[in-house]
C-alpha cells in the first residue's frame, strides 16, 4: 500500500494552511531530533514537508510537543 509521507521541519509549509490534509489517505509523520532534524536519506522519502508557526523568541519546540500539534491538527478530520 502507498502512504503519503510527511515530515516536519522549520522549512516546510504551515501546517495551519491545510483545511482537509489527509483526506482519508494513509500516512505516516516523520520528525527528527531537534539538534539535526530528519535525516537527508529520509528527506527523499518525504512526499510533504510540514511545520508549526513559531512566534516569539524560542529556538525550537520539543519533539513531544510538536507531535502533539501536528497530530491533533492532522487527525481532527478523521473524528468524524
Amino acid at each position: 500500500e502507498n502512504y503519503w509521507i510527511i515530515g516536519s521541519s522549520p522549512s516546510g509549509s504551515s501546517y495551519l494552511k491545510w483545511k482537509n490534509p489527509l483526506e482519508k489517505k494513509k500516512w505516516v509523520l516523520v520528525l527528527g531530533n531537534e539538534a539535526n532534524g530528519i535525516s537527508e536519506e529520509n528527506q527523499a522519502l518525504l512526499n510533504e514537508t510540514i511545520s508549526i508557526p513559531k512566534y516569539g523568541t524560542g529556538e525550537s519546540l520539543n519533539v513531544a510537543t510538536s507531535l502533539g500539534i501536528l497530530l491533533s491538527h492532522l487527525t481532527r478530520f478523521d473524528i468524524n
